[in-house]
């Protein structure tokens, strides 16, 4: 397209071509492709869009303070930050004590992308990946949020996906801004790239989504909650017990007797056994469903092959020797 059309302001990035949405090309592109889309697939409304992180940063935005790191567990950014256009200007830290504006060029920018959405789908809802923003920290970071935030007609149309590694709530940064008043879909990243070891601090997906503040709560901020992981088929201890959230009215106040019931009732268990207790304590209880050992580990068993020399310390997923179907007892 850069080509075809002669504009400059399409920059290509890695696999990523970005366009500016202030582009005059950018509205007839958006139109077509949100056509062919609905035409195609039809429509639940919901659309993600976020410019992907795995195309770096776009140009028009700062080089370090607005990236995040896809293959750490680290987001980029934080205070100090050397901004694009000035080098030599630091970016300033947060002050929680200073109200948040919007920054007005974000805001246009974000105006106009949703714009592309709302043309062609009047009912368009923007579900924005939070990744893209994990790490932010600085004010002008915070400004730029919130032009996004504030670039839709009303509020429900700008949905973040809240997407920290532990589930402990992306919604907390800039002094728990709750995203400046933007509802969001509070998730547990978990697992990266089929990394699925016996992993997840429960204790900590037991508080989604009871610890949102009050004035979150009475404003229906949170849209959702749920997992985001990139591994699938693992853990099922663990996402059954982020999912039942969604029908508790607070958390659960013993996490090692629930577990230990749940136990039995999965393995078909009608009297009560020591050892599956004494193996399901030791996992809640300081075991590997206690912490958060990161979204890469290749800790505990994990299932599926992979191809070698992808990871320092060799393939993924070691035990694959270990896997068997087990044959119905009952």
């Amino acid at each position: 397209l850069k080509y075809i059309l002669n504009d400059d302001n399409i920059t290509a990035r890695g696999d990523t071509g970005w366009m500016d949405s202030l582009d005059p090309n950018f509205g007839p592109i958006a139109d077509l492709w949100m056509r062919t889309l609905i035409d195609d697939f039809g429509t639940d409304h919901w659309y993600q869009m976020d410019g992907y992180f795995d195309g770096g940063t776009a140009p028009w935005m700062t080089s370090t303070s607005t990236s995040s790191s896809r293959r750490g567990e680290k987001g980029g950014g934080g205070g100090g930050a050397r901004t694009k256009d000035d080098p030599s200007r630091q970016e300033e830290p947060f002050d929680p004590a200073e109200e948040v504006t919007r920054d007005d060029t974000a805001y246009r920018r974000a105006s106009a992308a949703y714009a592309g959405l709302n043309r062609t789908d009047p009912y368009a809802v923007w579900s924005f990946q939070g990744w893209a923003i994990r790490g932010w920290s600085t004010s002008e970071q915070a400004s730029v949020l919130r032009g996004f935030v504030e670039s839709v007609p009303s509020p429900d149309k700008f949905v973040i996906v809240d997407m920290e590694t532990d589930g402990s709530g992306q919604w907390r940064q800039w002094n728990e801004s709750a995203f400046f008043g933007s509802k969001f879909v509070w998730t547990t990243l978990h697992d990266f790239g089929g990394a699925d070891g016996i992993k997840g601090n429960l204790s900590k997906i037991n508080r989604i989504p009871f610890d949102a503040p009050p004035s979150v709560r009475s404003n229906d901020q949170v849209a959702g909650t749920g997992a985001t992981p990139e591994g699938i088929d693992q853990n099922p201890a663990y996402y059954e017990f982020l999912f039942e959230n969604h029908f508790r009215a607070s958390p659960v106040e013993n996490i090692t007797d629930r577990m230990i019931n749940r136990a039995h009732r999965r393995y078909g268990l009608r009297e009560y056994d020591d050892d599956v207790a004494r193996a399901w304590a030791s996992l809640v209880d300081g075991g590997m469903y206690s912490v958060d050992v990161g979204v890469r580990d290749n800790f505990g068993v994990v299932h599926l092959p992979a191809e070698s020399g992808r990871h320092p310390n060799g393939p993924y997923w070691p035990f694959m020797k270990d896997r068997r179907t087990p044959e119905p007892i009952l």
